[in-house]
């Protein structure tokens, strides 16, 4: 927790930036969702629904890449561009110096996903909001 902390204060306008953009990723299944089923409150929680579902996935699929799970499928596609396109050698000799260099930037770098998980608890408070409305 101490290094999510550290993170943020190194990083504000980089997890800032992560939320509006988390923001406007649920705005588009919301509106779609909203003006098709016919701008009912209905309609509204069916796209915030959806909205939190999808900014929900994308938070855990971005805290999986910043774990490590796709490094073995990014190396071996920057292994045959590199051996395909480049001339010059590949800056890693074997994936093991690959998945060093990726982690020592793991750990300084910012954590994205926790703003697409605040997001997607800003979706589920207005989910349950709307749903309240909706059996009023």
């Amino acid at each position: 927790m101490k290094k999510l902390i550290l993170s943020i204060k190194k990083h504000p306008t980089s997890y800032i930036v992560s939320f509006i953009i988390a923001l406007v990723l649920g705005l588009i299944p919301l509106l779609t969702v909203y003006f098709v089923q016919g701008r009912t409150i209905y309609a509204a929680f069916n796209g915030v629904g959806y909205s939190l579902l999808g900014v929900f996935f994308l938070a855990i699929l971005m805290w999986l890449a910043n774990a490590g799970t796709y490094d073995i499928l990014v190396y071996g596609f920057s292994q045959m561009f590199t051996s395909m396109f480049s001339h010059n050698p590949n800056k890693y000799h074997d994936y093991v110096s690959y998945k060093d260099d990726k982690n020592s930037k793991r750990e300084i770098g910012p954590r994205y996903y926790v703003s697409f998980l605040a997001a997607s608890i800003l979706y589920a408070i207005l989910t349950l909001i709307l749903y309240i409305c909706y059996k009023m």
